[in-house]
């Protein structure tokens, strides 16, 4: 299962403004920078959340004690495509410990778009009315006193569809001939983007690289499944427990959905196990528990098994990427063209505005004087799509670099070489893309330097000729990929508040919701670096919308950045309070007053036996003013950061079986200042083991007729610790000047590098044969097909011509690009 270890990030807009400052390219390329002398920050602290998670302490969805609980069980459909006729109920009403079940009628509630609107048209009803559109779309649902109850009952519900074709395919799912899956809206055509500005990539090229990529469709599967469960409270309200990454926005879809206040509704999230972006939002399943807890006036809850889940909850990528890039004969770029046709499931939402972002992120880290981007999106009869780590970035990335790579092998350019000839100066920065996206800083070539130099890159390539003129049949390939990504992007800010108590711990509020991250831990290290109080007397508390007034939550690689920074200029406000108070107390100018870090104390400086702790001075403030010692602050960034790196891969490919083996991974990641080097380590661990996974394992597949294949890990190849090496995991600083803590985002980064790096290796290891390219995942039938076919003297071409879908040259309009926007903060 997913293992998220580290702090997270997620998106935002807003900051401390200021002039740019260019990096010092001298700087080290090592882990952390040095701290000031004494500081806690960037140093390896351990996180403190673990020890109650470790012994079993946390409490999720299914460990909450309800009294006089239901269970809600969801019946899917078994059709992918059809009418509904009848839904029947009565054998499963009459089960034993049934308390009811309800269909769309019963449930009374109107279609909604839940996470972001991309048309009227794709309204989705919680459950299914009229008819269903993906296999396991719930169309009933059975409320029982346990589980086992309310699961037979669900067995015996019986719906009659009549069937009707079904889209499975994205690209023929757009044919002219294919019958609209939504009747109303004409087409099966969700979103369409056509650049105004058109590239003929054979203009000043001597070669025109061109490559069919199908970055194909994964499953978010996180190590809890999608839970929720909810509850009447005393004062009349509706309590609710979700799974899910954002608590104050899940409030206001839940109520729109249902046509409540968002007052009416408190939330309050448990302890979640991984979101990556699928636990975003108001999903379907939350909006029936939620109506049916006031209905019968006591607790509901959901909590689906493993395969319900990887049926239900969102699935993400899902794009076939046709690009075309212009080169010189020396490596230079002079043009790229891209034609990308996406998947949006069988109710369009967040998902289909993520090929928005991949096409944002086209320009990557090299210099291209000219691209056309169009993408054509479409409704299919698969679950629906929504994010997943990267969310658009990964698929721009493994585009663009598995056609870069692809160049490099065309032209008889060392791959890095290639890059380093097109690279962005460091000079450039801030640097204004062709795509519209506002680069805030980077130096590209340093992280691919520091990669080589690590892995030893001369020495691989001297290892792979040997083996090549040996005639080996266990080939080496070495797989380069360099990346930028933008993280707290389309965000409007985060909010923290810090209160001391009268024991002198700390209680901090923060509006981001933490599932994995090490949030805790890094917002404890940012009050104790200003106040020297000990980390293990701060608490977060989070989640919970009663007690923290607002908050974007946590998505987009955003946590830091913007929750983290809302706390450091939080505590500023508090230390000044203190100082205040402290003058005042102590008959002091408050010029003279400061804070001792190793005593943990404030008072004049150079009289250190008069300084008041922290105890005192809460204490005080309450008795003497009536008033919490505290400091709150909500911060917003201009624009969003950019994190970048490099990753290199090493693999064997045996050319008799097809099988992959990943040998190293070096990954070197600039996500800005390091608070935590240990958190920032277990980010790029968990993100390239997310990475591998899609380049080499994991695939969502439907039969012809919408039935879904892989919905369980007996079928879904997710990789464990038995597939995977160690990771080498290396870090370069290049600070944002848009926030004062100088991060980025490190959640998502070491995926959308190390996918590429991945898949670049395995091409690689066979390009001697003339295999230039090899869709994902490079399992050992696709690997050994292309071999034999290679060997045949038929090696797979790379390109095939686009279908005709796409769109004439318009302008985005303005519910598109916020849509694009929305997508950037997941």
């Amino acid at each position: 299962m997913r293992l998220g270890v580290g702090w997270a990030a997620g998106t935002s807009r807003g900051v401390v403004r200021g002039a740019y400052t260019p990096i010092d390219m001298t700087a080290s390329a090592s882990l952390p920078a040095a701290s000031p002398r004494g500081s806690i920050l960037g140093t390896r602290v351990v996180r403190t959340e673990d020890p109650a998670l470790l012994l079993g302490e946390g409490r999720y969805v299914a460990d909450l004690e309800l009294p006089d609980k239901l269970h809600a069980v969801f019946v899917g459909s078994e059709q992918a495509h059809g009418i509904i006729r009848s839904v029947h109920v009565d054998d499963a009403r009459a089960m034993p410990g049934v308390v009811a079940v309800w269909t769309a009628a019963e449930l009374g509630v109107a279609a909604h778009h839940g996470f972001v609107k991309v048309h009227d048209d794709f309204a989705r009803p919680p459950l299914a009315q009229d008819r269903v559109r993906f296999v396991g779309e719930p169309v009933a649902v059975v409320f029982a006193h346990s589980y086992a109850e309310g699961e037979d009952a669900a067995q015996v519900v019986w719906v009659e569809i009549d069937p009707l074709p079904a889209h499975i395919d994205a690209e023929r799912a757009l044919a002219p001939e294919a019958a609209a899956i939504f009747p109303a809206h004409g087409s099966n055509q969700a979103l369409a983007i056509a650049d105004t500005h058109r590239v003929d990539v054979a203009i000043g090229a001597d070669v025109v690289v061109r490559g069919r990529y199908v970055n194909q469709r994964v499953n978010v599967a996180p190590m809890e499944p999608d839970s929720f469960a909810a509850a009447p409270a005393p004062d009349g309200r509706i309590t609710v427990w979700p799974s899910t990454q954002m608590p104050h926005l899940l409030q206001g879809q839940l109520a729109g959905a249902l046509g409540w206040d968002p007052s009416e509704i408190h939330v309050i999230t448990p302890q979640v196990g991984g979101g990556f972006g699928g636990k975003a939002g108001c999903h379907p399943e939350y909006v029936v528990v939620t109506k049916a807890a006031r209905e019968f006036g006591r607790p509901v809850v959901w909590v689906p098994t493993r395969s319900s889940d990887m049926t239900s909850l969102p699935h993400s990528r899902g794009q076939i990427q046709y690009a075309e890039l212009g080169c010189t004969h020396d490596g230079t770029f002079t043009g790229l063209r891209v034609r990308l046709v996406g998947d949006a499931g069988g109710y369009p939402t967040i998902g289909a505005f993520l090929p928005g972002g991949t096409r944002r992120m086209a320009q990557g880290t090299y210099r291209i004087p000219a691209i056309q981007f169009d993408v054509m999106v479409a409704v299919t009869n698969t679950t629906p799509m929504g994010a997943y780590r990267g969310a658009g970035r990964p698929e721009a990335t493994a585009l663009l670099e598995r056609l870069v790579d692809q160049a490099a092998h065309e032209l008889g350019i060392d791959p890095i070489e290639l890059r380093e000839r097109n690279f962005l100066g460091d000079e450039v920065f801030p640097y204004r893309t062709l795509m519209g996206a506002t680069y805030d800083s980077g130096r590209y070539t340093l992280p691919l330097r520091t990669a080589a130099a690590e892995i030893g890159y001369a020495t691989l390539r001297s290892e792979q000729a040997a083996r090549r003129e040996r005639g080996d049949r266990v080939v080496l390939g070495i797989g380069v990929a360099a990346y930028v990504e933008v993280t707290a992007g389309g965000d409007g800010g985060e909010f923290a508040s810090v209160e001391i108590h009268d024991d002198g711990a700390v209680t901090v509020y923060v509006g981001t919701s933490a599932h994995g991250q090490g949030h805790q831990t890094s917002y404890a290290m940012l009050i104790s670096a200003q106040t020297g109080i000990p980390i293990d007397q701060i608490r977060l508390v989070d989640g919970d919308t009663d007690r923290v007034r607002r908050g974007g939550g946590t998505g987009g690689s955003r946590s830091l950045q913007l929750g983290g920074s809302a706390v450091h200029r939080a505590t500023e406000v508090l230390v000044d309070s203190a100082r205040n108070l402290a003058a005042r107390l102590l008959e002091a100018d408050v010029a003279d007053v400061v804070v001792d870090l190793e005593s943990g104390t404030i008072g004049v400086a150079g009289v250190p036996a008069s300084a008041l702790s922290w105890a005192e001075l809460a204490t005080r403030s309450r008795e003497q003013d009536a008033t919490v010692l505290s400091g709150e602050f909500v911060f917003e960034q201009d624009g969003a950061t950019f994190p970048f790196g490099a990753h290199i891969a090493v693999v064997e490919v045996d050319l008799d079986t097809g099988r992959v083996t990943l040998l190293r991974h070096v990954a070197v990641d600039d996500c800005g200042t390091v608070l935590n080097p240990l958190l920032v380590e277990g980010q790029q661990h968990g993100g390239i083991a997310a990475g591998v996974g899609q380049a080499l394992f994991e695939e969502v597949r439907y039969d012809e007729d919408g039935n879904p294949i892989t919905s369980n890990f007996a079928d879904y190849a997710l990789p464990s610790a038995a597939e995977l090496p160690s990771f080498e995991v290396h870090s370069t600083q290049t600070p944002t000047p848009l926030n004062p803590l100088g991060a980025k985002g490190i959640g998502e980064a070491s995926t959308i590098g190390s996918t590429p790096a991945v898949q670049n290796a395995v091409i690689d290891a066979v390009a001697h044969l003339g295999i230039l390219h090899l869709d994902m995942p490079c399992t050992p039938q696709r690997v050994w097909a292309a071999v034999r076919a290679a060997e045949a003297g038929r090696p797979p071409s790379p390109w095939r011509e686009p279908p005709s879908v796409f769109g004439q040259p318009e302008e985005i309009g303005a519910a598109e690009q916020a849509g694009i926007d929305a997508a950037e903060g997941i």
